[in-house]
């Protein structure tokens, strides 16, 4: 089966990208007032438009970053397949065995699957979040799992 990431994952990276440009914004009326002051002078006026430019070469890096991240997380596609969890974006797949799970731990909120912990080896593992039909993958992976390895 597949599972793509969820429309309410996708809001929730558009705003957090929207909050940090407007706090960029903020920081630069702060920094720009201050630069330039009461008292005019070439020197405070080239700082500030200096200042603006900066900001503003910021502000198009973060939207660049934004469209990115939210390209890479449409084309982003979870499959369980096999006995695998295959992780897929673009041209990059990554396969796991489901063979190697150490260990598996369902978070929950309000009765819903909201995360699924996976550990492969002692310290390292991954989180399964954001897709869509969270719950269907759970089942999957409790189907395709050894039942001693699942923590609750």
């Amino acid at each position: 089966m597949e599972f793509k990431i969820s429309e309410k994952r996708l809001g929730r990276q558009k705003r957090e990208s929207m909050l940090a440009a407007v706090f960029l914004v903020l920081v630069m009326v702060a920094g720009g007032a201050g630069i330039v002051g009461p008292a005019l002078g070439i020197k405070r006026i080239a700082a500030g438009v200096a200042y603006v430019l900066l900001i503003g070469l910021i502000l198009i890096w973060v939207r660049k970053d934004f469209l990115e991240t939210r390209r890479n997380m449409q084309n982003h596609r979870l499959i369980l397949e096999n006995g695998k969890i295959v992780f897929e974006n673009g041209a990059i797949r990554q396969e796991l065995d489901l063979q190697r799970v150490h260990s598996v731990r369902f978070r929950r909120k309000g009765g819903q699957v909201r995360s699924i912990l996976v550990d492969i080896e002692k310290g390292r593992g991954f989180k399964i979040e954001g897709y869509e039909g969270m719950e269907e993958i759970a089942r999957i992976v409790l189907e395709k799992v050894d039942s001693s390895i699942i923590t609750p």
